[in-house]
């Protein structure tokens, strides 16, 4: 198998296999993209690259998009209504014919009590470029993720988190993003910055009480005015590329209900390359492929 994950016009990837004790990683590494690539070829090449680097034909691949890649959109529906039948009308107002357009959308639920969806708009040339490719070099593309809701896997996978009663999925970049679960549902989406040394929502989807009261723990814990999370039972975080120093500060505290989500430390490495928490980060959203392996 080999997973691979998406920051920008930067791919990370993990070739591991199957062994006696669990997932073995085989090697590790990353593509960069030109950033003067065909766009629409994008997907064909990377996966290409990582196919030669890893001199793997015939492989099983699943690919985590950047969350740059789609467009988001909420769904309120009200309760005297059935919610497949508002989907399908807002799916053939907004979208019209899948057949005949260049989007495919995906719906997933709220918490119950909310009577909302998050629509997830995906760009239909990225999965037939992929598909494409897997024809060509008889693979498999098993699974296409989105950005922190593979890292949410990952956390439930190598993590167990969904054994808390809440969690929390925060990814630390230049634009944050953070995901609330409780009971086994999602809470809220939401996308946020830092101005002005305050965090600052962008963008969120689902309950915002719950969004409001996880970033305001976050920039106290950023000031040191805070240890412990206590809007969720359990705080996983990883981070994108680039240098933050609250990165150091939520690995300081990883004996209360903070962890970082780094593969590396759960799964066993048959390469010979050693990787620091920091940078085992960056392939937090790499972990979708290990969904009913045992970890």
């Amino acid at each position: 198998m080999i997973s691979i994950s998406q920051d920008k016009n930067t791919f990370y990837y993990i070739h591991w296999v199957p062994s006696e004790s669990g997932p073995l990683i085989l090697t590790f590494g990353k593509e960069i993209v030109n950033k003067e690539s065909d766009y629409n070829q994008i997907f064909y090449d990377i996966l290409d690259a990582i196919r030669i680097k890893t001199n793997n034909d015939s492989s099983i691949y699943s690919i985590t998009i950047d969350s740059n890649m789609v467009s988001l959109s909420e769904t309120l529906v009200d309760k005297q209504f059935d919610h497949f039948d508002v989907i399908d009308w807002f799916h053939q107002k907004t979208i019209g014919n899948v057949q005949d357009g260049i989007d495919e959308t995906f719906h997933y639920s709220f918490s119950k009590n909310q009577n909302k969806y998050l629509n997830i708009h995906f760009r239909s040339h990225i999965k037939k470029k992929m598909s494409l490719f897997a024809q060509d070099n008889d693979s498999e593309i098993r699974n296409i993720g989105l950005g922190i809701f593979s890292a949410e896997v990952t956390a439930r996978c190598v993590l167990n988190a969904d054994y808390n009663d809440s969690y929390a999925i925060l990814q630390i970049g230049k634009e944050c993003e953070a995901l609330i679960v409780n009971g086994n549902e999602l809470s809220s989406y939401v996308k946020f910055s830092i101005k002005n040394k305050k965090y600052e929502i962008i963008k969120n989807y689902g309950d915002i009480n719950n969004s409001k009261k996880l970033i305001k723990e976050i920039e106290l814990l950023k000031n040191k005015k805070n240890l412990k999370i206590k809007t969720v039972d359990h705080l996983y975080f990883y981070k994108k590329q680039g240098k933050f120093s609250i990165i150091n500060k939520l690995i300081d505290n990883d004996k209360t209900n903070i962890s970082p989500i780094n593969i590396f430390s759960h799964i066993s490495n048959n390469n010979k390359k050693s990787i620091n928490i920091q940078d085992g980060l960056l392939f937090a959203e790499t972990g979708c492929s290990l969904w009913g392996i045992d970890v």
